[in-house]
């Protein structure tokens, strides 16, 4: 008798009969297990009924351990198609997910940003105008894309915490005394609070913690200066600046392109990052800025 698993025949039979089990997925292959497990069963059937000749015997030990070995190799190659598959399959599911945590992010942060809107259209699009310069900025300076995208969500939130501060220092026209100037820097800290417990933007607390900082450490509200001050908050200094300087206010008129430029070079190692408002200003000068979609742009 053959018992499957004992012997030579009985663990080819086992063998290709797993094989056959195990290659359903794919027709080819499973067409040839069939095929092998055929041959198998009739070469193990032939070893039994000539069993005294053994020649015949040995010649058929032969053809069965030659069918195991094709059996295995078969086996293996499915095995190394599955893998290369289920890979394949799980980087599409890992991009999947990847995307949908990125829709999720994007969503949180237009959410928030609705806010803002929503007592403040000003306070938007001054917001939405230094997301996209501070990406500008830091694709120019080749940051990686990740950090692009950082900075990105930071200068869109960046003044998210305005909410808090009420409209009629918001909106006055003169100038602001020093009660109502300390009230209105407390929007740094209020924007992180808002940020701090929302884990997929935890990584743009740093930046809009550090967007009013001065590269002479005479900024708000820790005073830390130079290369202390994170990267990317340096880069949402210039653009908010920038913006600000380029757009009107109830208290004065919007600065002309060549106005802004001397400003930000006569501050240069003062307020701003030395090397990123010369990458800037470069930017400025030779138009790249106005392939962005901003809001209330003077022209060059």
């Amino acid at each position: 008798m053959i018992y499957l698993g004992l012997g030579i025949v009985g663990y080819v039979l086992l063998l290709s009969f797993d094989l056959c089990s195990f290659c359903k997925k794919s027709i080819i292959i499973y067409f040839f297990s069939i095929v092998v497990v055929g041959l198998i069963t009739i070469s193990s059937i032939l070893l039994l009924a000539i069993n005294s000749n053994l020649t015949f015997t040995f010649s058929f030990r032969i053809i069965s351990l030659g069918l195991a070995i094709f059996s295995l190799f078969l086996l293996i190659y499915y095995v190394f198609i599955e893998v290369r598959r289920n890979g394949y399959r799980y980087k599409i599911e890992t991009d999947e997910i990847k995307e949908k945590i990125k829709e999720e992010h994007a969503q949180s942060i237009y959410t928030l940003a609705a806010k803002i809107y929503a007592k403040d259209h000003y306070t938007y699009g001054h917001s939405n105008n230094v997301a996209l310069i501070s990406a500008a900025l830091a694709k120019e300076a080749n940051f990686g894309e990740k950090d692009i995208d950082i900075v990105k969500s930071a200068g869109l939130l960046h003044d998210i915490g305005k909410v808090g501060i009420p409209k009629s220092v918001l909106s006055k026209t003169g100038s602001l005394d020093n009660d109502e100037m300390e009230i209105m820097k407390s929007h740094v800290v209020q924007s992180v609070d808002i940020i701090k417990d929302i884990p997929n933007l935890l990584e743009t607390v740093p930046i809009i913690m550090s967007h009013h900082e001065r590269y002479d450490g005479g900024g708000y509200p820790r005073g830390i200066k130079g290369t202390n001050i994170p990267i990317l908050g340096r880069v949402i200094c210039i653009a908010d600046s920038f913006d600000a300087m380029t757009t009107d206010r109830p208290y004065r008129r919007r600065l002309t392109l060549e106005q802004a430029i001397y400003e930000l070079k006569k501050n240069a190692s003062k307020q701003f990052d030395p090397v990123l408002v010369d990458t800037f200003i470069s930017m400025i000068k030779t138009g790249k800025l106005d392939t962005l979609s901003l809001e209330n742009r003077p022209s060059l």
